[in-house]
């Protein structure tokens, strides 16, 4: 996709002259705000109907988010959130669910203690026959939106099959695995209530705010995986959000991704069977939340990724911040809103000043 693609979508589903349009995203990017062209088109503001100037100026761009984080976040804590060991053993001993790390792979010389260890091709052998050839899951230990995941459905000494792969030797596998670290982890299922509208897991993004009197929720949505799609975020085109009321755990959308921009859906039964409905464990979830946060106190900004199983809320993972894309993209709203305003405040935060420097 280049940028004239994305003036090209916006000119079609607009009344925006070429001029208007490029007029005022350009006056969008040098704002505050720091708005790219596609972030603009990503967000549908040429629609001056759906969007008014306050409300399309309350969207931020993802480009002031790691400049944000450093403003609120202890960075030595950052291994705690990054490292998945790390963060499952921090997890574990304050008695959050959250899954069990089956084994590490990592040809280096770090040990893992309580952990088993898979340095070489035969001790890749060695773990798949102790998980009796059943499903496991893999993710790098320190990876980010979900870089090189892979779901494994069967094995054994030879062989793997991979979902949407299909048969990979042992051998093959560790080579392509062995350049980097990765943790192995049970298969999660989804909740019920997700039956026939995901496969794969998807998981609640929460982002919570910690005040320096109080916790806060940031924002919150559903990531939903669709079709072939491993990865839930809302970066994969087919895959849906959901918009949530974090005060009732509601669902009040469901948005598609699309090649630029989203779609809200209205019809069909999948989408009537989830509007209105309360994620289960709701209570729960947000206890769960509340218990990290403060766990995780020094990272003030910080975002949690919790799946709904039936047995409860499990939390699959801990980060430092959390991108300002999706919860805008999945909520059609800017994330400058009144809670967030105020911890700009507590964290003597000036959009302006902050935004210098960026291109």
């Amino acid at each position: 996709m280049t940028d004239e693609d994305y003036i090209a979508h916006a000119l079609t589903a607009s009344d925006l002259t070429r001029e208007a349009f490029l007029a005022d995203a350009a006056q969008l990017e040098v704002s505050p705000s720091r708005l790219t062209l596609r972030e603009y088109v990503d967000y549908g503001l040429y629609d001056w109907n759906e969007h008014g100037d306050e409300a399309r100026r309350a969207f931020l761009s993802d480009r002031l988010h790691w400049p944000f984080v450093a403003r609120t976040c202890n960075f030595g804590w950052n291994a705690a959130t990054e490292d998945k060991w790390l963060m499952e053993t921090v997890l574990r001993r304050a008695g959050v669910p959250t899954p069990p790390i089956l084994a590490v792979l990592d040809t280096s010389n770090r040990f893992y203690p309580g952990t088993f260890m898979i340095r070489s091709e035969e001790s890749l052998r060695v773990f798949l026959q102790s998980n009796s050839g059943g499903p496991f899951f893999g993710k790098r230990l320190d990876g980010m939106a979900s870089d090189g995941i892979f779901l494994c459905l069967e094995s054994d000494r030879e062989q793997v099959v991979l979902w949407n792969e299909g048969v990979m030797t042992v051998a093959t596998l560790f080579e392509r695995l062995r350049s980097h670290r990765y943790i192995f982890q049970p298969v999660i299922r989804n909740h019920t209530l997700f039956k026939g509208i995901a496969e794969n897991l998807c998981t609640m993004r929460l982002a919570v705010f910690v005040y320096d009197d109080a916790l806060k929720a940031a924002f919150g949505f559903m990531k939903v995986s669709q079709g072939e799609n491993l990865p839930d975020h809302f970066k994969s085109i087919g895959n849906l959000a959901l918009g949530l009321d974090l005060e009732r755990g509601t669902i009040t959308s469901v948005r598609r991704r699309l090649p630029i921009g989203t779609e809200l859906l209205k019809q069909g039964p999948e989408v009537l069977a989830l509007l209105g409905q309360q994620l289960p464990f709701w209570a729960e979830a947000t206890a769960l939340a509340a218990r990290v946060a403060e766990v995780y106190a020094p990272v003030r900004f910080q975002s949690l990724d919790i799946a709904f199983t039936d047995s409860g809320p499990v939390v699959i993972e801990v980060n430092t911040g959390g991108g300002f894309g999706g919860p805008q993209l999945a909520n059609a709203r800017g994330l400058l809103q009144p809670n967030f305003r105020h911890f700009m405040s507590q964290a003597r935060i000036d959009l302006a000043e902050l935004g210098r420097g960026i291109g």
